[in-house]
């Protein structure tokens, strides 16, 4: 579906698309920084073209891209999927003050604060979580105060990654269903999609991702190796336990 914009109506050329993108020196998932809305104007042709994350729809601005040329030079066109204006770079945070207004740091990344949703973050690697396509089911709590949550997270840079941030990411690349091409927090492949030292435990092997444990008392395990202890208790044999 192509929507076309409207004479003098203000558009939020930030990215992020559906789902609570950010706001980086005038748009971009992640960053912060003060972006803010335009003011456009309904018609274009090729000497009177759109306004950066927009294109040229049969004599109208419409939102979205077809190329690379319809963004800003410090972003992509995802033509693979939401053909939304995305970072080329994924822009990381240590506070909350690194971050566009209203938005906080989770996990090193600029997400939208979530609402009271309620998630599954065990289904999170087989995309049934209960959230949207742009968010994942992220607890921030500790071992013994869960608190998930459904929080957005940007895309994935031009060239398919994500930064490991705090916990851990892998770009969804076609990896997991009902989401987009988004950073997955939390989530991994292998050992190099978390920080340095923890490992990438699958509750099945038969898992598309794992999660990524930081190998403490009470993390996740599927052996002795996943925790630091070398002592991982699994209730069930196969399943995955928790380290002691």
């Amino acid at each position: 579906m192509v929507v076309l914009s409207a004479c003098d109506v203000r558009v939020d050329l930030n990215d992020g698309g559906a789902g609570g993108g950010t706001a980086n020196t005038g748009g971009g998932s992640g960053g912060g920084g003060g972006g803010g809305s335009q003011v456009i104007e309904l018609w274009c042709s090729s000497s009177r073209p759109c306004p950066s994350g927009q294109f040229c729809f049969n004599g109208l601005c419409a939102l979205g891209c077809t190329s690379n040329a319809n963004c800003r030079s410090d972003q992509y066109c995802d033509t693979e999927g939401d053909r939304l204006c995305h970072n080329t770079a994924v822009p990381t945070c240590n506070v909350a003050g690194d971050c566009a207004e209203q938005q906080i740091c989770t996990a090193g990344f600029c997400s939208t604060p979530p609402p009271q949703t309620t998630c599954d973050p065990d289904k999170a690697p087989s995309g049934n979580d209960n959230c949207d396509s742009r968010s994942v089911c992220f607890d921030e709590g500790d071992h013994g105060n869960p608190m998930p949550r459904c929080h957005t997270f940007p895309a994935c840079a031009a060239d398919k990654t994500c930064p490991t941030g705090t916990s851990g990411a892998i770009c969804n690349d076609g990896l997991i269903p009902n989401k987009e091409k988004i950073c997955l927090i939390g989530m991994c492949d292998t050992v190099s999609h978390c920080p340095a030292n923890w490992a990438c435990v699958r509750g099945l092997q038969t898992d598309v991702l794992g999660f990524c444990s930081p190998k403490t008392a009470g993390a996740p395990c599927a052996s002795a190796a996943d925790c630091l202890s070398n002592n991982c208790y699994q209730p069930i044999a196969g399943l995955v336990g928790f380290c002691q």
